[in-house]
């Protein structure tokens, strides 16, 4: 009776870590969806299938980045999310690249900075 109720105990316990591991895990990625870029931002950008149009790049002070073949892009205040799509539509429009598949990751988070004194 014993090592069923150890058995069915730590069959809960399992079962409640996983749970909070994936509510964790949820909750984060959702911050990271909702943050909004700004001035000082290090990203990675990627192009899927064109690794010449990898690169790192920081957003300067007018919330801007230089891209391959488009120029000077306004980032400040988008989602990653949305300034991929933007991206894949220039690229896109410009006719550089067919249906293209941008990916973003923000390497540092710069803009969002706080200082406790």
């Amino acid at each position: 009776m014993k090592n069923i109720q150890k058995l069915k105990f730590s069959q809960f316990l399992l079962l409640v870590v996983t749970f909070l591991m994936l509510a964790f895990g949820v909750s984060s990625r959702a911050v990271e969806t909702d943050y909004l870029l700004g001035s000082g931002d290090m990203l990675r950008v990627s192009v899927y299938s064109n690794p010449d149009l990898t690169l790192e790049t920081r957003v300067d002070e007018r919330g801007m980045i230089s891209f391959p073949l488009i120029g000077d892009v306004k980032v400040e205040g988008l989602t990653v999310s949305s300034v991929e799509k933007k991206l894949a539509k220039l690229l896109e429009s410009g006719n550089f690249v067919k249906q293209a598949q941008v990916n973003i990751l923000v390497v540092q988070f710069q803009s969002k900075m706080v200082s406790v004194l």
